[in-house]
């Protein structure tokens, strides 16, 4: 399904160019954001890692937990951007509640989010919880970051390839 122009500003309301992306769940333009604040949650510690380290080093604000009580606890703390959420967190919130919960939370109703799962059916659970982009576990770094671009309507980076939103 093909969205409306994202049209980012910058801090004085001003338009910064504009591009097109997929639309899920996300309602209108996202507003441009430099540093994004973006919240990962994954219940393995190195997945955890690599998904912060990627990020990071691509410039954004990372905040990482392991699981999704604490995802619903820091995204009422730190007001995320982005979500990147594992589907298979476990009891008592999964990856797809977690997300259903915080965008209960005012002002998170329509943050993007990106589902990471090793679940052979991932993809199909993704899009039915909401998620506005899937990307298969190992995660591919590339993927990750295009995926990001995408939501924020940023230029692909040297040519990578898009992910499945």
């Amino acid at each position: 399904m093909s969205g409306g122009p994202v049209v980012p500003t910058n801090a004085h309301g001003r338009q910064r160019g504009g591009a097109r992306r997929r639309r899920g769940t996300i309602g209108g333009p996202i507003p441009y954001v430099r540093r994004p604040r973006v919240l990962v949650v994954d219940d393995d510690v190195d997945t955890r890692e690599l998904l912060s380290f990627t990020l990071t080093e691509a410039g954004c604000h990372v905040v990482a937990v392991g699981g999704g009580m604490a995802a619903l606890m820091t995204a009422r703390q730190q007001r995320p951007n982005i979500l990147v959420l594992d589907l298979s967190l476990g009891y008592p919130i999964d990856g797809d509640r977690a997300l259903r919960e915080i965008r209960g939370l005012a002002g998170l109703e329509q943050v993007p989010s990106i589902a990471v799962s090793g679940l052979s059916d991932g993809a199909v659970r993704a899009r039915r919880a909401g998620f506005d982009f899937y990307l298969p576990k190992p995660c591919d770094p590339q993927m990750l970051i295009g995926a990001i671009d995408r939501i924020l309507g940023r230029p692909d980076r040297a040519g990578r390839s898009q992910p499945r939103g």
